[in-house]
């Protein structure tokens, strides 16, 4: 079984894919791209694999992230969609 989820990097500001160590869940990616914002007290956690979606130029010049929509996991691969452009009103970094 895989356990993957599509969140955001705080630290990168990109659409993320994670894919936890099944017999380690626990702790908290390290940020060390933004060290502010690195969540404490929580150990570092375990990764199989963390895969950062780079944003396009348009989307680092009017949105603060782009943002991965729901991973979908099948034999042998696992697909998701990122959407650069948001619905609501445009936000500079």
């Amino acid at each position: 079984m895989i356990i993957c989820s599509n969140c955001l990097s705080n630290g990168y500001r990109h659409a993320t894919l994670l894919v936890p160590d099944p017999d380690h869940v626990s702790g908290a990616s390290a940020e060390s791209a933004r060290p502010e914002v690195q969540i404490h007290n929580m150990g570092i956690g375990k990764e199989k694999l963390r895969l950062l979606f780079p944003r396009s130029d348009l989307n680092k010049d009017l949105y603060l992230y782009n943002e991965g929509l729901g991973p979908v996991v099948s034999p042998g691969r696992i697909q998701i969609d990122v959407r650069a452009k948001f619905t609501e009103s445009p936000v500079r970094n």
